[in-house]
C-alpha cells in the first residue's frame, strides 16, 4: 500500500493523492451501501417468515373457534327443541 501511495503522489503529486483518498472513502462508503442493503433484505425475508407463521397460527386458532362456535351453536338448538 505504500508503494502505492509513493507512485500516486510521484505521478500526480499531492492533489492525486488526494483524489485517491477521495475514491477510496467512496469505494468503501459503496460496499458498506451494499452490506446495509444485504442486511435489510434478509430482515425482510427473516421478518416475512415470522408473519407466514404468525398468520398460520391465526389460522389454526380461527378454525378452533370456529368449531367451538359450531359446537355452542348445536348445543343452544338442543336446548331449544328439548324446550319445545
Amino acid at each position: 500500500m505504500d508503494t502505492v501511495i509513493i507512485e500516486i503522489l510521484k505521478t500526480y503529486g499531492l492533489a492525486g493523492l488526494g483524489m485517491a483518498f477521495f475514491a477510496y472513502l467512496c469505494f468503501d462508503m459503496n460496499k458498506t451501501i451494499k452490506n446495509l442493503h444485504k442486511q435489510m433484505a434478509e430482515k425482510d425475508k427473516i421478518f416475512a417468515i415470522k408473519i407466514e407463521q404468525h398468520l398460520e397460527d391465526l389460522s389454526g386458532d380461527v378454525h378452533e373457534v370456529q368449531s367451538d362456535a359450531a359446537k355452542v351453536g348445536g348445543m343452544v338448538q338442543a336446548q331449544q327443541m328439548r324446550r319445545r
